[in-house]
């Protein structure tokens, strides 16, 4: 009586273990972000028929190509009738890390439940639980009138705070952490706001190509260029009509890069040893608005050059005419959404070139003549 979905991602049913009907259900939950982390959560829930037991079983895989700190938090709301003026709680506190300050304030014990009182703050704590012999933490609350209780009952070891390594990585191709290159940041380096969802559409693009190549089982290393000095060549039809350019997004910054920059590092990468395994985050050495990549422009082509800032509607209807409505939607999300930003400078293209990358001058200067024509 079980049943998935085609993909094989989720399913529910019953099935019999030693005599007893256990009802299941399962499914997994991806977390992935543009040049951020890729993670998989399966979670599988189990239930004896007419029994007392949930059973979570939590399996987390790293599915992407950084080294990616996580956080379990599982939280269990409990009401009433357990839940009543004098349930006890009860667990073998081996110490309390933290509380909040209505702890003080109030003076109310977090053992024995009190009842309704107006103006009541919760009071939050962080204890560490003291294993039991057969080492499993536990934590309960007891209504001693109803004569039931609910028990938590964990292994703290599967909790343990560890960076997860890519699944893809390769022990031999792989040095410790300490020995990895500066450039090799983490994955996780930009506040959740600034994720972009895995439901963008160029989010996706770019999660499942990575993720083919690292299911192809070849060796593999991965560029993850910011936005490109080149796109400035997309003015050359408006400057050759004036000087003035209208520009959607002229609010946002750009730690633009050189294309030759790329190639060199690709070069790089594929005849040199030690990149094998390895996701190199690439930028130019300075963030620029549209307006400073056009005056920058300007004084290289000895020309009085103006950006107009391109309103959001116009923008919108000027882009969907040379690409896809999802592909716009996926720009404005990031753009006016917050939920990237490609500002932000790393030192890895240096670190890997040996020496400073190239600059929107150096870029402007050795194209010069595409815009003079």
């Amino acid at each position: 009586m079980a049943e998935a979905s085609g993909d094989g991602a989720s399913g529910d049913g019953a099935s019999q273990n030693g005599g007893r009907c256990v009802l299941w259900a399962e499914g997994e939950v991806r977390q992935a972000a543009i040049f951020g982390e890729y993670l998989v959560l399966r979670r599988r829930i189990e239930a004896d028929l007419g029994g007392t037991e949930i059973r979570l079983t939590d399996t987390v895989t790293n599915a992407g190509f950084d080294r990616t700190p996580h956080m379990f938090l599982y939280h269990v709301n409990v009401g009433w009738p357990l839940l009543d003026e004098g349930t006890r709680f009860d667990s073998a506190i081996a110490e309390t890390r933290w509380c909040g300050d209505s702890v003080a304030d109030q003076g109310i014990s977090h053992t024995v439940l009190p009842g309704p009182q107006p103006g009541f703050v919760g009071q939050v704590y962080e204890h560490v639980i003291k294993p039991d012999a057969d080492g499993r933490a536990r934590a309960r609350l007891l209504n001693d009138r109803l004569r039931r209780g609910f028990e938590l009952d964990y292994d703290p070891a599967a909790q343990r705070p560890a960076a997860q390594r890519p699944a893809a990585q390769r022990p031999a191709a792989q040095r410790p952490a300490a020995q990895r290159p500066a450039a090799q940041r983490p994955a996780a380096q930009r506040p959740a706001a600034q994720r972009p969802a895995a439901d963008n559409y160029i989010v996706r693009f770019n999660v499942v190509s990575e993720a083919a190549v690292r299911d192809s089982g070849l060796d593999w290393t991965v560029l993850r260029p910011s936005g490109f000095m080149s796109n400035a060549l997309r003015w050359l039809p408006q400057l050759s009509q004036g000087d003035t350019v209208r520009e959607p997004f002229a609010d946002i910054p750009v730690a633009v890069i050189d294309p030759s920059d790329i190639g060199a590092i690709a070069a790089a990468t594929l005849s040199e040893p030690g990149h094998v395994g390895h996701s190199y985050r690439l930028t130019g050495p300075q963030a620029l608005l549209p307006a400073e990549q056009l005056a920058i422009l300007g004084g290289v082509l000895g020309r009085d050059l103006r950006l107009k800032a391109l309103p959001d509607d116009d923008a919108r209807r000027e882009m969907s005419t040379s690409m896809p409505e999802p592909s716009v939607d996926a720009f404005f999300e990031f753009s006016r959404g917050g939920t990237y930003r490609d500002d932000q400078v790393t030192g890895t293209t240096a670190e890997l070139l040996g020496r400073p990358a190239r600059t929107f001058s150096d870029w402007a200067q050795a194209h010069a003549e595409a815009f003079a024509s």
